[in-house]
């Protein structure tokens, strides 16, 4: 791994442990020691996305998928209710 594949990866983590709090790009290179457009960039040319973006689109997976696995619950008098 370079040295921006590893920047990303400490960025993911610092991401992924803290999904549903919005993380300032700012704050996020000021966490890693580095500044906020090497990060933009070092991030978008190992991961693809800016951070934003990649920690929205994780924040809908995830929140896809407790929706999935936790659907919400009907009353029986909807049609597909309970019962």
């Amino acid at each position: 791994m370079n040295s921006a594949q590893n920047l990303a990866a400490e960025a993911v983590a610092i991401i992924e442990g803290e999904l549903q709090r919005r993380i300032p790009l700012a704050e996020l290179a000021e966490r890693l020691h580095y500044s906020p457009y090497y990060l933009q960039r070092a991030f978008v040319g190992a991961v693809g996305l800016p951070p934003a973006r990649y920690a929205q689109r994780r924040r809908l997976t995830e929140g896809g998928a407790a929706a999935v696995l936790h659907p919400p619950a009907f009353g029986g008098d909807r049609p597909g209710g309970g019962v």
